[in-house]
């Protein structure tokens, strides 16, 4: 660092591993500039020293309700911490947005980080994290974290995500229409489902598709992601349609989840139609079956009985 003070005047030089050069000029009594200093540096360190600065805002003053909340947590961490944060959205103007942390204590936290609000005109954007221990974070607790302005609240509830594998399965049209087009659904569930990121591919090559907002169910939670591609190249028989989910607490994330179909395959029957057509398939033949030797046996039994009755008389006669 170097520094230079005329007349109360500082100048500071931060130079990350570079030789710089610095001038340093003063006023003097006649108003001419005149070099006072002119060096070159070695500067082996650097600091910031920003400070708060100065922020403009530029709105059109009418303030609008945060539209949505979610919550976020980190995989993994090498420290005895991890990080967790929340991220708003959809409201107006960009500095009118704060946010609030409570522990599973319900006890307000202080403690944490938030970035100037990005976007434009009536949908801004706005993070904040804050470091929990891991200790803590292992033991299931949660966390809340709300966002708020003059015009409303929302709040998410922030919880370490569910280890377990989630199903993944896909849903294929069980006829072709008179399209161009076809869509295939990949489904993606568990108890407590992460962040899941959903990626297809025909053949070899990546598709883009549309993903569903989290679809919460009493017992577990689930994405939905829509892939739509032409009719003629899902008739295909060579071609292999997978559908690829990432979740945010595999073990190995550069191997994601992968199940795939094709034309190859038949798709699947309505398992409870199938079953209630075979059951009363089978149930109409056992009673057929039933009524079937019901019916021999008492048309043997009543001939044996008229054959007794006809060769009785006819003992008689003689």
């Amino acid at each position: 660092m170097c520094r230079h003070e005329p007349q109360g005047l500082i100048w500071i030089c931060l130079c990350i591993h570079v030789k710089c050069q610095v001038i340093a000029n003063h006023v003097s009594d006649s108003g001419q500039l005149r070099t006072l200093e002119r060096r070159e540096n070695h500067c082996v360190d650097y600091f910031d020293y920003w400070g708060k600065g100065t922020k403009v805002t530029v709105s059109s003053g009418q303030t609008s309700a945060p539209k949505s909340i979610f919550g976020l947590s980190q995989c993994s961490s090498d420290t005895e911490f991890l990080t967790i944060g929340c991220v708003s959205g959809g409201f107006s103007p960009a500095d009118s947005l704060t946010f609030t942390w409570k522990d599973p204590a319900n006890k307000t936290l202080t403690d944490f980080v938030h970035y100037p609000a990005f976007g434009s005109a009536g949908d801004y954007t706005k993070i904040s994290h804050m470091r929990v221990k891991k200790n803590d974070w292992k033991a299931k607790t949660s966390y809340k974290c709300g966002a708020s302005n003059s015009m409303g609240t929302v709040e998410a509830t922030i919880t370490r995500p569910d280890e377990k594998t989630p199903n993944v399965t896909i849903y294929r049209p069980d006829s072709n229409k008179d399209t161009d087009h076809v869509s295939l659904v990949c489904e993606v569930t568990s108890p407590k489902l992460g962040d899941v990121y959903i990626m297809w591919k025909v053949g070899e090559k990546s598709i883009d598709a549309t993903t569903s907002v989290p679809i919460h169910r009493k017992s577990s939670t689930s994405v939905l992601s829509i892939l739509t591609m032409s009719k003629q190249e899902y008739e295909d028989s060579r071609t292999t349609i997978t559908c690829a989910v990432k979740h945010a607490k595999k073990g190995n994330i550069s191997a994601p989840l992968q199940v795939s179909t094709s034309q190859r395959e038949p798709p699947e029957p309505e398992k409870g139609f199938a079953l209630n057509c075979n059951n009363d398939v089978l149930e109409e033949d056992e009673f057929r079956s039933l009524w079937s030797t019901a019916t021999s046996f008492i048309f043997l039994f009543l001939f044996s009985l008229t054959y007794s009755a006809v060769l009785s008389l006819l003992r008689l006669k003689q």
